[in-house]
């Protein structure tokens, strides 16, 4: 039928643009069944106030020099604190995972085990410097799993050269190149969103959605920006949130690792069902497991123990007992049995625990509250959770 005015014209091109766009969302919802992925409710309520807590932090360096001992701290005192300088280069305008001491205490530890090495060989002296200029970023990927609000992680490939077989966060180094050019200011997120995408590897368009992610409201005024547009461009909700990052934290080699936290905005079936691995097939070059743990299983069962390195075949390095005492005890987590795949010996442990212990107690605790998962605490004002909370880190 050919329109007979202009205005006709007009009104029947209106009217097809309307179809096209009902049929858009409707072939979305489809995709969306077919996957078996709906918008989760409780992701959307949280996310706010998790971004506002996180935003509510401020660096102070007053916390780094009253933890310092003073000029007349004797030289046997000395030897074994940091100095201000060199706790600083740790600090930015974040929530702070560790304490001004606890990263004291890590860093000295990881001192003493370079030193111990770097008096092997010039070669290794040469690796150990090096490892200490790389920039690494992990994403912490809070989810809902059937309306249960949880936390995802991996296992890392057992043929890894380092971290084999251990449980963690995705997560990687920083790439110049590959990171500095993904359209958002932030490096570290670019890092973290990346390293997620290639070890899950997930597939956002076969789950009928167009946008990998976006910053939530309380990120930056840059990246709000950014966000904005493309909320304009596509009012569908995107496959991750960003919600905000901490401090960074020191690896076992002295890299600075900056946890970025982002959320899932579609809820999760069972990483025990079938359909589970069709969503996130894994990288078995990097990860050989993916596996959620409800926040209230990790809230109820942590324990701690020395933090020790351990070998590639997960066999603990040989070192003197007396190294139990000098090394700093971290937090630990169990892995549940859920799918007959936890091997022996799998825990979250190490720079993970250490990670998830304070986002826990001050981000995860306030935000859903210590019943399930509809009895979360309704926290209108995300700075005054920070505040009241932040005295337990």
């Amino acid at each position: 039928h050919r329109p007979s005015s202009p205005h006709a014209l007009h009104v029947h091109v209106a009217t097809m643009t309307n179809h096209l766009q009902h049929l858009r969302r409707a072939l979305h919802t489809h995709a969306n069944d077919a996957a078996g992925l709906r918008p989760s409710e409780i992701i959307q309520r949280a996310s706010p106030r998790i971004a506002s807590i996180l935003a509510s932090y401020h660096h102070n360096d007053n916390d780094i020099e009253s933890s310092t001992p003073s000029n007349s701290t004797s030289a046997s005192t000395s030897k074994t604190r940091l100095a201000i300088e060199d706790l600083k280069q740790w600090k930015s305008p974040h929530m702070p995972i560790l304490t001004a001491r606890q990263l004291e205490l890590i860093l000295l530890e990881i001192q003493r085990r370079q030193r111990r090495k770097e008096s092997k060989t010039r070669q290794k002296q040469q690796q150990s410097t090096n490892a200490k200029k790389h920039e690494a970023a992990i994403l912490v990927p809070l989810c809902t799993v059937q309306g249960t609000p949880s936390l995802l992680f991996t296992r890392r490939s057992a043929q890894l050269s380092s971290h084999a077989s251990q449980i963690s966060f995705p997560g990687g180094y920083y790439d110049e190149e590959l990171d500095n050019h993904s359209g958002w200011k932030n490096r570290f997120v670019n890092t973290a969103v990346r390293e997620m995408h290639e070890e899950l590897q997930y597939d956002i368009q076969k789950l009928g959605i167009n946008d990998h992610y976006h910053f939530a409201p309380l990120s930056s005024s840059e990246d709000n920006s950014q966000t904005q547009q493309h909320k304009q461009q596509s009012p569908q909700l995107p496959f991750l949130t960003i919600l905000g990052q901490t401090q960074p934290v020191p690896s076992v080699t002295g890299s600075k690792v900056t946890p970025i936290i982002g959320a899932i905005n579609y809820d999760l079936p069972l990483c025990t069902s079938e359909q589970f691995p069709t969503l996130f097939p894994c990288n078995p070059e990097e990860v050989d497991w993916i596996f959620t743990v409800p926040l209230r299983e990790l809230m109820d069962k942590e324990t701690s123990e020395p933090l020790r390195r351990e070998e590639k075949d997960g066999e603990r390095v040989s070192e003197k007992k007396k190294d139990d005492r000098q090394a700093p005890w971290g937090p630990v987590f169990p892995v549940p049995e859920n799918d007959g795949r936890k091997r022996e010996g799998d825990k979250i442990w190490g720079l993970t625990g250490i990670v998830l212990r304070p986002l826990l107690k001050t981000v995860f605790g306030p935000v859903f509250g210590t019943d399930d998962a509809s009895g979360y605490v309704d926290a209108t004002d995300g700075e005054a959770v920070g505040n009241a909370t932040r005295a337990k880190l």
